[in-house]
């Protein structure tokens, strides 16, 4: 059983390896360069906040006494989404490309609604479909994880990965956006999905501080 347990620990954590090493075959042999990167790591957004909804969705089911938040988060979460997105590509649009390497190849917005887009955002999906079977309903985490959680756990791990990953990526690309720059922004990516990984799971065990009223005339803090 803890055989099973661990193999089910780590399949996440190499299904985060296979995501970046697609992003490194696309810099080594299809000359992804930062800007496109930023907006391919800016997708993984979308799958975030899909599976963030539909963890919230079967939670309430099992727990239906719980508030309904599913709606205001992504009303909330879609504009915080796009916002992030409209900076992303700010930066320049016609450099968003796979690269003049690539198949497929196009160049300007074309290129950003590509083949690699689609093929990215479909692996992103896996992954975190992948994830959310083992972890959350497998291993029932929906058990231990309240609405409330649900609801804070994607700002933190997109906090943690895009301010690091941006934090590292934006100076580059000012500086100069040659392969060593662009695999240090790949490196950097793997980084912080690992750590954003672990922190995320070990807030399954942590507990909010909530208000809750005692009598009429008392509070007292519930952990």
């Amino acid at each position: 059983m803890e055989k099973i347990l661990k193999q089910k620990e780590l399949l996440p954590i190499v299904s985060i390896l296979i995501g970046n090493l697609i992003i490194l075959y696309g810099v080594l042999y299809w000359g992804w360069q930062i800007q496109y990167l930023l907006f391919l790591y800016w997708l993984e957004n979308i799958a975030i906040g899909y599976f963030a909804v539909a963890k919230m969705r079967f939670r309430r089911r099992h727990y239906p006494k719980e508030q309904c938040m599913w709606p205001f988060f992504l009303v909330h979460y879609g504009f915080f989404t796009f916002i992030h997105g409209v900076f992303v590509i700010m930066f320049n649009v016609v450099e968003l490309g796979a690269g003049e390497n690539a198949p497929f190849y196009s160049e300007g917005l074309w290129n950003v609604l590509s083949l690699y887009t689609l093929m990215v955002l479909g692996y992103l999906f896996l992954s975190h479909g992948f994830s959310y079977v083992v972890n959350f309903i497998v291993k029932e985490e929906y058990k231990k994880l309240s609405t409330d959680k649900l609801f804070l756990m994607p700002y933190t791990r997109i906090v943690i990965m895009h301010l690091g990953v941006l934090g590292i990526g934006v100076p580059l690309m000012i500086v100069g956006d040659g392969l060593w720059a662009v695999l240090v922004v790949v490196a950097a990516k793997t980084f912080f999905d690992y750590l954003s990984h672990k922190i995320e799971h070990k807030l399954v065990n942590v507990k909010f501080i909530t208000l809750k009223k005692k009598n009429k005339g008392s509070i007292k803090l519930d952990f």
